[in-house]
C-alpha cells in the first residue's frame, strides 16, 4: 500500500522495545497505546470492491524505527519465495514507503506473509528501484484465518538520523 499520509510525523520512542518482544500479544499490548494509521488504496479514486484496509503502529526503541502492521485477509497468499522479488505482483505484501525528512530519497520495504522481504532505494520518485541486501531491515510475520501480522524493525541508521526521528510514513 501506499503512503496514508505524507506529512512528517515524528515517531515516539518506547522504552517496552528494548528489546523487541518475540511474542505478538506482548506486542499488540505494547503497541497499544500507539494511534493506528489506517491504511488505504491512495492510488486509486476509491477502493477496489472488497478492499480490507489494514493498519500500522509505528514506534522507536533509539536504534530501530518499528513498525507493526495489521492485514484483515480473507484469502492470505503469496508466492514470494526469495528476497527482492516483484512481491506486489505475487499476492499480499505490506509496503513502507519512508523518505527522511528534507531528503529527495527514499526506501521501498516491503514483507509477505511467507515474511519474504523485498528492499529498494530510490534516488528521487521515478527513479530505477537500487535493490539493498536482503537483511537490510528485519521482520516477523503472524498468520491467523482472517488476518496477518507483522512486525518490521528498521534501521535508524538506514534512515540517517538519531532520536527523535522525523520521517514519511
Amino acid at each position: 500500500m501506499k503512503n496514508a499520509d505524507t506529512t512528517p510525523a515524528t515517531i515516539p520512542f518506547l522504552p517496552a522495545l528494548r528489546p523487541v518482544p518475540a511474542e505478538l500479544p506482548a506486542l499488540l499490548e505494547i503497541f497499544s497505546q500507539i494511534h493506528a494509521l489506517t491504511l488505504r488504496q491512495s492510488w486509486l479514486p476509491a477502493p477496489e470492491p472488497g478492499f480490507l484496509p489494514a493498519s500500522a503502529r509505528t514506534a522507536h526503541n533509539g536504534t530501530h524505527l518499528i513498525v507493526l502492521a495489521e492485514l484483515p485477509d480473507d484469502d492470505i497468499f503469496t508466492l514470494s519465495t526469495g528476497p527482492n522479488q516483484k512481491t506486489w505482483e505475487l499476492g499480499d505484501v505490506f509496503e513502507i514507503f519512508l523518505q527522511p525528512a528534507g531528503a529527495e530519497h527514499y526506501f521501498e520495504l516491503h514483507t509477505t506473509p511467507a515474511n519474504t522481504r523485498t528492499q529498494f532505494r530510490l534516488a528521487k520518485p521515478g527513479a530505477p528501484l537500487e535493490p539493498l541486501p536482503d537483511g537490510t531491515f528485519a521482520s516477523r510475520v503472524w498468520k491467523s484465518e482472517t488476518r496477518w501480522h507483522t512486525l518490521v524493525e528498521i534501521p535508524l541508521t538506514l534512515l540517517g538520523t538519531t532520536p527523535p526521528a522525523e520521517v514519511r510514513l
